[in-house]
């Protein structure tokens, strides 16, 4: 998702190319309120971001500037975690804290955390899962909680296939269960919190919700908005080069002639690689840098043709000589 208008500001963060930028989103406002004001910050305008959060979630939200939003494509389809809450005993029109709650009828007793533990347990592995009504997604030109909002009848959408690697208990203090979990990018945590109040017959909705990584970004390494707001120069030292932006790729380094034939569309053979070593499967996307680090492009290696043919060209600023 990017907002792509020119800005002539000298204190563009994205001059040598753009890059990436970690960022606590705070609970309260939508993604896109972070974007714009990442905008004020740094005084440019084409921002973009590798994944949604939900206004009531916090967390790491992964950010890209300039040129370097043309490396969002190879971001928003990350494995991501998270940490946050169920609230047994009500249920939500949204699934979570933000729709309209309906407590259920009291249960006898509490169902006892073992029980619980190994319903999340349950709830692992390879699924199909249907997106919650009140969701982002697009049918029909139109995205799901505009039906929702407006009072109409949303359309079918079809289950999708998704990964759920753990869902795992933290602490189990009666309405509340915190948990932490890691999941297939796509994955809608709000559904497994509503499917366990159901499974217990109590109701269930996701209360409060943190992601804590994005493939391989932490939450350690961001910054909140009022820390870059408070020295937007110090801030831009934050960014991360294009060539440090997809570490969950393996990376080469071409001779500089290769280089300047792969800016120009072409391939180049095994034998102008100069950094031997990565894990270059078959059509596996490959980041390719030159001798100087800079990245140029996402290859992929045919083995039939014995090339690397290139999936997306850049055509980034060098970040030095």
């Amino acid at each position: 998702m990017t907002d792509d208008h020119p800005s002539k500001s000298q204190s563009n963060p994205s001059a040598a190319g753009g890059g990436v930028l970690l960022v606590d989103k705070p609970a309260g406002i939508t993604s896109h309120d972070v974007i714009y004001r990442l905008r004020r910050i740094f005084g440019i305008r084409k921002i973009g971001h590798a994944g949604t959060l939900d206004p009531m979630a916090t967390g790491l939200l992964v950010a890209a500037f300039g040129p370097g939003t043309k490396l969002l494509q190879f971001l928003s389809g990350l494995d991501k975690k998270y940490e946050g809450e169920i609230t047994l005993g009500a249920t939500s029109t949204t699934c979570d804290a933000e729709g309209e709650l309906t407590p259920t009828d009291p249960l006898p007793e509490w169902p006892p955390e073992e029980q619980i533990a190994e319903a999340m347990r349950g709830a692992e592995g390879e699924i199909e899962q249907e997106p919650p009504v009140y969701s982002s997604i697009k049918v029909k030109g139109r995205r799901l909680y505009e039906y929702a909002h407006q009072g109409l009848e949303a359309p079918k959408v079809k289950p999708r296939q998704v990964r759920v690697d753990s869902f795992r208990l933290v602490d189990y203090s009666p309405p509340a269960v915190r948990f932490e979990s890691a999941v297939s990018s796509g994955t809608y945590i709000r559904s497994p919190a509503r499917d366990l109040g159901e499974r217990f017959g109590c109701g269930g909705y996701l209360s409060a919700l943190r992601r804590t990584r994005v493939g391989m970004f932490k939450i350690e390494d961001s910054a909140t908005i009022p820390q870059l707001a408070s020295d937007p120069e110090e801030a831009a030292k934050r960014l991360l080069a294009p060539a440090e932006s997809l570490p969950h790729l393996p990376m080469i380094q071409i001779s500089d002639q290769a280089a300047q034939g792969l800016l120009n569309g072409h391939s180049f053979n095994p034998g102008d690689v100069i950094s031997p070593g990565a894990d270059c499967a078959p059509d596996r996307d490959i980041a390719i840098c030159d001798q100087r680090a800079n990245l140029l492009a996402v290859c992929r290696f045919s083995q039939l043709e014995n090339q690397f043919r290139p999936f997306r060209v850049f055509h980034l600023s060098p970040t030095d000589g």
